[in-house]
């Protein structure tokens, strides 16, 4: 059995799996999306993710993770700019944190091997 035919065959039997859990639609591709990635499909795993995103009409996890770093960073913002906080240094320092954060998730920097 090559290669290919024993990845295929890894992916029929995750797939029935999946489908055997009684999920739904969405649980399922991206359950199969995971499956794909622990087997060293990186770019096949995030066309799948961004595919069932595209479909249901709803953001993968890595947009909402993003977003809700974006969110923390514009209350951050908004705090330094008021002046009502104690440290406008440390809430500069956390502003910034978010940002990069919320960079590196749309980045997939912790799916990327060293």
């Amino acid at each position: 059995m090559s290669r290919g035919e024993e990845m295929a065959s890894a992916l029929a039997k995750t797939i029935k799996a999946i489908l055997e859990t009684g999920n739904s639609e969405r649980d399922v591709i991206d359950k199969f999306a995971a499956a794909l990635h622990q087997l060293g499909m990186v770019k096949e795993a995030a066309l799948i993710f961004t595919a069932a995103s595209t479909l249901w009409g709803e953001p993968s996890d890595v947009d909402q993770i993003a977003a809700w770093f974006e969110a923390q960073a514009v209350k951050e913002r908004e705090l330094l700019d008021s002046g009502d906080c104690n440290s406008p240094v440390t809430t500069q320092e956390r502003w910034l944190v978010y940002k990069a954060s919320a960079q590196s998730v749309r980045d997939r920097v912790w799916q990327k091997k060293p």
